[in-house]
Parts: C-alpha cells; structure tokens; sequence
C-alpha cells in the first residue's frame, strides 16, 4: 500500500529559517535525478537542524553548498547548461558541479534530520551563497508524477552561535559485487581534530545487508564500533 500522502511542510517562522523547494513532474517509469540553484540571504544562514519532507518515490533530497559566487551556466565539463530553474542531472549533482559540502536534507522518508545539532551550534552559510538542491525520484506508476520536496533549514541567530557545526558525508561509489555472491566495501577517512559526534546515519540500497561505522586508532586498529544498521 502507499503511505498516505503528507500535508505540504509549512515554512520556518519568520527569522527562524528559511524553506527551499522544487517542484518536478515525472514520465510513468521514469527514473532521474534533478538539481536547482538557490542561494543564501544576505545576512547568511547559521543552520541548527533542517526538516524535509517530499513527495512518495524520491531516493534522497540534498541540500549541497557549493563554491561559486553567482549561479553557474557551465558545468565542470565545459558545457553550457540552462540553471534558472529546475534541471536534469541525471548522474548525480556531483558529477557535473562543484560542491564543498552538505548542509541539509534527508536520504530515506523516515530517517529523520541530517542535521540536528545543540542549541548553540550551527551550521555556516555565508550570505549569498550559492547551493544546489538535489532530488532523485523514481516514478513506478502508470501516470505522470508531480513531485514536490521541501527543506526547511532552522537558523540560530549569530549572537547565540558557540561553535560551528558541519556534515561528514562519505561517500563510497566503488562497491564491487560478483553475480550470485556477497562482498564488503570499505572506505575510511582520517579525522585529525576532536570532534563531537552529534548525529549518524546510514544509506544503503535493497542489495545491502549490514552497515557499521567504526571508530579506529592511527594503526587502523578497531578501537569502537560508533553505529550499525541492517536497514
């Protein structure tokens, strides 16, 4: 059965955030993933938790920061492309524009804020910035699809702001599976700063089985196992 269809998510409060969203219609089977500039007020942003909310059939939505100062018309390939409103991408938003980070979205109906961070800590956004907004859907019906996603981003003023918060994103596209038999993909970073872990989540597709982060010495030694998902 379908979920039922939600409500569309209200915007922040006046001088608590603000709301991106992007609005797509979809062929019957068609699969694709769509991209959209938007850009910072003035003032910037100091993001404290987001909340998303779409249409049923999207992947993920994801809210990138990246390091142009106006809205790009040519890709990292030298291509011209039409960015004043919603536009294919069908690759994925890093495969054809630069990025320097995430700062908002969701990877699963129900997985919850990517971002949820302490009342004094925030995520920074400079004024005027430049962020591309990146949903994929899947449209398994027999009719078109319009599809709507919302981010509201909840904003903390500068004067309450500690500390400053950010995303890790990893991202492994290398997982490499003979027919008929089960393998493991790895990737590990190395993080030579404190940090306070606030916030994990995991993102697989129906073939994965089991997810675990760990936590490992200079050596490469299990030290901790941080989280772990069969989902």
């Amino acid at each position: 059965m379908q979920p039922e269809p939600q409500p569309p998510l209200a915007p922040p409060p006046s001088g608590q955030g603000v709301q991106y969203k992007m609005l797509t219609e979809l062929q019957p089977g068609q699969e694709i993933e769509r991209c959209q500039f938007v850009v910072a007020p003035p003032e910037g942003l100091n993001i404290n938790h987001d909340e998303v909310r779409y249409t049923a059939g999207s992947h993920h939505v994801l809210l990138y920061l990246t390091p142009y100062p106006t809205v790009p018309t040519t890709d990292t390939h030298g291509q011209t492309r039409d960015t004043s409103g919603v536009f294919d991408c069908g690759f994925g938003a890093t495969a054809d524009w630069s990025v320097s980070g995430v700062v908002a979205g969701a990877q699963s109906s129900g997985g919850g804020s990517m971002v949820s961070l302490p009342p004094d800590v925030a995520v920074k956004v400079p004024g005027g910035a430049v962020m591309l907004m990146n949903t994929h859907y899947l449209n398994a019906n027999p009719k078109p699809l319009m599809a709507e996603a919302r981010i509201n981003v909840y904003t903390i003023p500068s004067a309450q702001m500690k500390q400053e918060g950010g995303v890790l994103f990893f991202y492994n596209p290398i997982i490499s599976i003979a027919a008929g038999s089960t393998a493991t993909a790895r990737m590990r970073c190395a993080v030579d700063t404190d940090i306070v872990l606030t916030n994990i989540q995991s993102h697989m597709h129906r073939r994965a089985v089991n997810y675990e982060a760990l936590l490992s010495d200079p050596s490469g030694q299990k030290v901790e196992s941080l989280y772990k998902n069969d989902d």
